[in-house]
């Protein structure tokens, strides 16, 4: 894809690259999953962070972090209780 974008005079050799690797992945149906898991663009050089904003329309997660929160209180409010009893 570098390749492609550079400027420079003669593309045939770029061009003829760029349709061998495609057939290969068509060949081995290589498109398809690549196709199927890029939904976003990304950079190995980038800092992969969550999307800490995306939580609350995220039901596993919310339900995650429900879970924990509740076995912290229940563990803060344990010695409460034996403590007055």
């Amino acid at each position: 894809m570098h390749l492609q974008k550079m400027p420079g005079g003669d593309r045939r050799a770029v061009d003829a690259l760029v349709s061998k690797i495609e057939l290969e992945m068509l060949s081995d149906n290589a498109s398809l999953v690549l196709c199927r898991y890029s939904d976003e663009p990304f950079n190995t050089d980038e800092v992969i962070a969550p999307h800490w904003s995306r939580i609350p329309a995220h039901l596993p997660s919310l339900a995650t972090f429900a879970a924990i929160l509740s076995f912290i209180a229940g563990a803060a409010i344990l010695p409460l209780r034996r403590a007055a009893a």
